[in-house]
């Protein structure tokens, strides 16, 4: 039960949203125009504050691929679970590496400029939070 509702949570802030800012105009001429400027507003300083470190996001992704592999294991998938054996060790250097630094995960336009191979790249070059 609780995994379908898991499914809808992304639905129900664009559609509070728009619901939000409707009523601000049916209230007031301006009242949309308040509520989107709040809203622009609150989203900036959300990912300010609350804004994890690289490290956070690296580590999730390697709990989720050791337990990848390990269902890759139980069901005999000898390939597949070497490949994830293979991309956790990956992640484990790069998780030393980054360790510590609070440095926030790049772009898209900046994961565009990070050259392949280059695990320093972003250590170097990356906006400390």
């Amino acid at each position: 039960m609780l995994d379908g509702w898991l499914i809808n949570v992304p639905f129900y802030n664009p559609l509070v949203f728009v619901a939000a800012v409707i009523l601000g105009f049916i209230q007031n001429w301006w009242g949309g125009l308040v509520v989107i400027a709040c809203a622009m507003m609150l989203a900036g300083l959300t990912k300010v504050v609350f804004g994890r470190p690289v490290f956070h996001y690296l580590a999730l992704i390697h709990h989720k691929m050791v337990n990848r592999a390990a269902d890759y294991k139980a069901k005999n998938d000898a390939e597949r679970a070497a490949a994830c054996e293979t991309y956790c060790q990956a992640l484990e250097q790069l998780m030393l590496i980054y360790q510590g630094t609070g440095l926030k995960p790049p772009t898209r336009r900046q994961l565009k400029e990070v050259p392949y191979g280059d695990l320093y790249y972003w250590l170097n070059r990356g906006e400390r939070g």
